[in-house]
């Protein structure tokens, strides 16, 4: 078993869907992962239909007490699976990282291949930026800039104009880029960007704000599906393609994205673009 399996892992991300398709391409994990869910299932299964059946017109109150004990029983059930569940990717993560070699991995370029990055990191979470348009928000740094202001007249104060400018901007990239990039975390890895689905996360919104600065080097395993192109990204440009062309419309998203995150320095040309499969410290 390699060194980096036998050490303790903080994951904040497991795609389980991708991580036993990768297994069972190489020894049929998967298959196995599916009959031991279903053989418990229906252990479950039974046992509830079986307490179902008990009816008694005599002992009301004893019949009562007989499903209460049942529901507390069932939730139980429930927090175990769920437990055992989650050791279980975890071991399977470790499976996967040695079948595929970590070492191998690292010089890996090639489009459709797995890889792993590894370094200093930057999270991008849009849809915290989209959040700010809520009027409380626009109120409280009201409130700071009134105050910072010895509670002049901030609507003619060019400093507090344009602290509100930068603000709206950031509201509305953000509410942008979660249309574009719904239900969607970035993270930025050296010449890397993964997009996490926020549902294979196991930090909420707010914690992954705990991660902002780490200095902890942090590892994504997933596969590189393509590159931020090199061509030239001119807001102008993309919409004269479309006027000259037509057909591209369905190629104006990604472009777009491209362009977005280009110009925020989020990304540079020549970026790998990679859907991840885990990513740990």
């Amino acid at each position: 078993m390699s060194k980096e399996s036998k050490e303790s892992k903080e994951i904040i991300y497991l795609d389980t869907i991708e991580l036993y398709s990768s297994l069972a391409q190489i020894d049929h994990g998967l298959i196995e992962s599916i009959q031991s869910g279903k053989q418990k299932s229906e252990s479950q299964e039974n046992s509830t239909k079986g307490a179902g059946d008990i009816e008694t017109s005599l002992f009301k109150l004893v019949e009562g007490g007989i499903q209460l004990e049942l529901t507390n029983s069932q939730s139980n059930l429930s927090s175990e699976q769920e437990l055992v569940n989650i050791t279980f990717n975890d071991y399977q993560l470790d499976r996967l990282l040695n079948k595929l070699g970590v070492g191998k991995l690292n010089n890996n370029s090639k489009q459709g291949d797995p890889t792993i990055e590894n370094g200093e990191f930057e999270i991008y979470d849009f849809s915290s930026l989209a959040s700010l348009s809520n009027d409380s928000f626009g109120s409280f740094i009201n409130l700071l800039m009134e105050f910072a202001n010895d509670q002049k007249d901030v609507e003619d104060d060019k400093e507090a104009k344009d602290i509100k400018t930068g603000l709206d901007i950031l509201k509305k990239y953000g509410q942008v880029m979660t249309d574009l990039l719904p239900e969607t975390v970035l993270l930025k890895v050296g010449n890397s960007i993964s997009f996490l689905k926020t549902g294979c996360l196991r930090m909420s919104n707010s914690q992954l704000q705990l991660l902002s600065g780490s200095i902890r080097k942090i590892h994504v395993l997933g596969v590189i599906e393509n590159e931020i192109s090199n061509e030239k990204r001119e807001l102008e440009s993309l919409f004269e393609k479309i006027g000259d062309n037509p057909s591209l419309i369905t190629k104006f998203v990604p472009d777009f994205i491209d362009f977005l995150l280009i110009q925020s320095q989020i990304a540079q040309k020549n970026d790998k673009l990679i859907k991840p499969v885990a990513v740990y410290f």
